[in-house]
């Protein structure tokens, strides 16, 4: 059986979001051609997005992780110190030129600098 006052209250609230969304294209001078150009561009972006958040939870039902399994892992350690000046680099930034200097001059791998 249909609710007549369900139908009354849809139309109702369509209407409203017509009229608000004929405002914000107003407000924001869009044309109906730029509309429909950002909405493909959303909807291309969405399903790519979903595409990835699929791979990912496929990768992670193959490996029988968790998210609590991903939030674990401790993100890698981006602070340098040279072992025999003891100058520090936290990871932000350009390289400082003691960091350059033991990587080209020196021989060092970033490994050997890199702080636990």
């Amino acid at each position: 059986m249909v609710n007549l006052d369900e139908v009354a209250t849809r139309r109702n609230a369509r209407k409203a979001a017509v009229f608000e969304a004929q405002g914000l294209v107003a407000v924001h001078g869009i044309s109906h051609a730029e509309l429909k150009k950002l909405a493909a561009e959303i909807a291309l972006e969405r399903a790519t997005l979903e595409a990835k958040v699929a791979e990912v939870l496929a990768l992670m039902e193959r490996a029988r992780l968790t998210v609590a399994d991903l939030a674990e892992t401790p993100a890698p350690s981006r602070s340098y110190r040279h072992p025999i000046t003891g100058e520090t680099w936290d990871g932000a930034g350009y390289q400082p030129d003691w960091l350059k200097r033991a990587l080209l001059a020196e021989g060092y791998r970033p490994q050997e600098l890199r702080l636990a």
